[in-house]
């Protein structure tokens, strides 16, 4: 459990993101029609521009794929690059590009139809680059859970994608749909673990920029429009419906175990749709059973957080359930 802690960010990182990548992926039909989309592509050698006018027109869902592969790149290696060679101010500016690039690859993907596999990747992603400024702005925590609450919809949306012709693939369906709604769910538990962010008083970065106004956790913008309406039916939601739906968690752990709960509501799920993705046989099955593997290191790696030492985690820890 020391390893899974010291090293929880990485982990995170790698198991969500790359797990992100993957099921993308699968939305895509798998990586050798993926491979194929690719090459037809790009097989006119139209130069550089033509042929991602070919890709983006014919092969829409392989340009989302490409575009989630793009955006772990840029978020996470991209900006290690920029913190080195300018500093923690490059860094961010990196993290603060990557969140606009996110919505519109989300909006891409909802706009040309793709899978819901893919588009619940996207979700995943863009909640991922929301949640890593949530340490300087809470406000980023609510944000950021909705998108992970998005991308559970789209999880659950593509287990009505999923053939039902044998025992299997209806196993498959099935987990898939309520693995999809747990992380919904968790992803409600984030924006409601802003909610306690904020009203623990939490500070903001010195100075007064449009970035600061825009995005201050009681007085911003974007506060006035959630403390509307979503605060109140987000809160009920949690204490009326997923908290309770976490039948299998004690007490003790949704009332001070935020990290442990986020693993507990969603690795069950993560094995019991590995499982049937694999006994599928299929291609998509296989891309989407890898995805699971890698989302429940993730899963794993949140859980080590609520470790006896109780290690002290910024809000920006992980892409998704980091419900403080």
């Amino acid at each position: 459990m020391g390893f899974l802690t010291r090293h929880s960010l990485e982990l995170q990182f790698w198991g969500y993101e790359t797990g992100n990548v993957v099921a993308a992926v699968a939305g895509a039909g798998g990586f050798s029609h993926l491979a194929h989309s690719l090459q037809q592509a790009f097989a006119a050698g139209t130069g550089p521009l033509g042929d991602l006018q070919s890709l983006v027109l014919l092969f829409p869902e392989a340009a989302a794929t490409l575009g989630v592969v793009a955006l772990v790149v840029f978020a996470f290696p991209v900006a290690a690059l920029a913190r080195w060679l300018g500093g923690a101010h490059c860094a961010e500016l990196v993290h603060a590009a990557a969140v606009p690039l996110a919505f519109a690859l989300l909006i891409f993907a909802v706009t040309v139809t793709a899978s819901p596999f893919t588009v619940a990747a996207c979700a995943f992603v863009a909640g991922s680059c929301l949640l890593r400024g949530a340490g300087g702005f809470p406000i980023l925590l609510k944000l950021g859970g909705l998108c992970l609450a998005l991308g559970g919809v789209g999880l659950s949306a593509a287990a009505l994608t999923v053939p039902m012709g044998n025992l299997a693939e209806t196993g498959l369906a099935v987990s898939t749909f309520l693995a999809g709604t747990y992380v919904a769910g968790a992803g409600l538990l984030t924006y409601r673990g802003g909610l306690f962010v904020i009203a623990k008083g939490a500070r903001m970065p010195a100075g007064a920029t449009p970035i600061a106004s825009l995005l201050h956790p009681t007085d911003g913008v974007f506060a006035r429009i959630l403390a509307r309406g979503p605060d109140a039916v987000v809160e009920r939601i949690c204490t009326g419906v997923v908290l309770p739906s976490i039948f299998w968690a004690s007490d003790e752990t949704k009332a001070s175990g935020p990290f442990h709960l986020s693993m507990v509501a969603r690795l069950p799920w993560r094995v019991i749709a590995t499982g049937f993705a694999l006994a599928s046989g299929t291609e998509i099955g296989l891309a989407f059973a890898l995805a699971n593997m890698l989302w429940a290191l993730g899963d794993v790696a949140i859980g080590a957080l609520d470790a006896p030492a109780r290690v002290a985690v910024a809000p920006a820890a992980s892409e998704g359930g980091d419900e403080l």
